[in-house]
């Protein structure tokens, strides 16, 4: 079992939010449970981000857009001995795609779609990338404001519904190892979903670390594949 494991999304039903992860702690058998409802308003239905750790933490914290409510990610300073270092865990704007945008895309590929519905499809599509890429570019930007306040050792984990070519990846990942490319193989693709194989999901740390053994766990837990990593201090 990993020392520290990051959920991007856990979701459940009731309003017993400490309770739900008291129980996950026993279930997992974790020592600490450091977690954050993205959106705080909402009491009926818990969807969290969760960092589940055998470390205790020395402070906690949430991140968020200005002026915004949600809560896109959060971060733990971990305490190991006498070393501390900061645990991000962080889920950047989806494109929020659903079923009649992937049966587009399906359809487009093998021929079957007409004119007046290409054109709608695709200003559908078009119009939920531009949204997200935008609201991404804030998101990016307070992950790297943080990292530059911080006076530990960072690792980030993260679904950034972006690849390595995107705006978010390029800023957040300056400065940064990214833990696929020094411990990986293969095309590293994460997304499970119907669409071409895609790598959105990262582990990056600060230079003290070294990365080995990256496994992308190919089981169909979600429409993303869990990553696994082991980082050691050099």
């Amino acid at each position: 079992q990993a020392d520290i494991a990051c959920i991007q999304e856990f979701s459940a039903k009731g309003r017993d939010f400490n309770g739900v992860f008291e129980e996950m702690k026993d279930l997992t058998h974790y020592t600490y449970c450091y977690k954050a409802n993205y959106n705080p308003k909402k009491t009926y239905r818990i969807d969290a981000l969760v960092i589940l750790s055998n470390y205790a933490a020395a402070a906690t914290n949430t991140l968020s857009v200005p002026g915004a409510y949600h809560h896109f990610g959060i971060y733990a300073d971990l305490i190991n001995d006498e070393d501390t270092f900061r645990v991000y865990n962080i889920h950047l704007a989806s494109i929020k795609l659903q079923h009649e945008d992937y049966q587009f895309v399906e359809d487009v590929s093998k021929g079957q779609t007409e004119t007046g519905a290409f054109g709608e499809g695709s200003k559908s599509i078009l119009r939920k990338l531009h949204s997200a890429f935008m609201l991404r570019e804030k998101q990016a930007e307070v992950v790297v404001r943080s990292i530059s306040e911080c006076p530990y050792p960072v690792i980030i984990c993260g679904d950034f519904n972006d690849t390595p070519l995107s705006y978010a990846y390029h800023e957040i990942s300056a400065g940064l190892e990214d833990s696929f490319v020094n411990a990986g193989y293969g095309m590293g693709n994460t997304f499970a979903g119907n669409l071409p194989p895609l790598r959105i999901d990262f582990i990056l740390h600060s230079s003290v670390f070294q990365s080995y053994e990256l496994r992308v766990h190919r089981i169909p837990l979600s429409d993303h594949y869990p990553v696994t990593v082991f980082l050691g201090r050099e």
